[in-house]
């Protein structure tokens, strides 16, 4: 999303520079998303089902919320496998450790007034 289609209060509260936009990137859904890149969304708008596609063994969502240079697209991206084609894997290291896409905590996108949960892990108990 360009800059410039962000609300004020977000690009204050996610502090985006004025030469980055907002990039979300869902994996490991069911089926192709149910909506195109560039597609306008709305709140709670079902953009895909929960699966376990790609690299992983149990069902759930992958999101990452990152600020980059505007204009990119990737239209394939894939994590390191052996039967990766290069421009996936290309594609792939320029998103995670290209130093272009800066991760941001997701939660910030949620309702402002309330701060990111905490999660304090709890020791567990062994059975007798």
């Amino acid at each position: 999303t360009p800059r410039s289609a962000l609300t004020q209060d977000l690009i204050e509260r996610l502090k985006v520079p004025a030469d980055r936009s907002l990039y979300l990137l869902f994996a490991h859904l069911q089926a192709a998303p149910l909506v195109s890149l560039g597609q306008e969304v709305a709140a709670c708008q079902i953009v895909g089902y929960v699966g376990a596609s790609g690299n992983t063994s149990a069902p759930h969502l992958h999101l990452e919320t990152r600020l980059g240079p505007p204009g990119i697209s990737f239209e394939v991206f894939s994590a390191f496998t052996e039967n990766v084609t290069p421009q996936e894997a290309a594609n792939y290291r320029r998103w995670r450790v290209g130093g272009e896409f800066v991760h941001f905590d997701p939660m910030k996108l949620l309702d402002p007034q309330h701060p990111s949960p905490t999660v304090t892990p709890r020791p567990t108990r062994k059975a007798p």
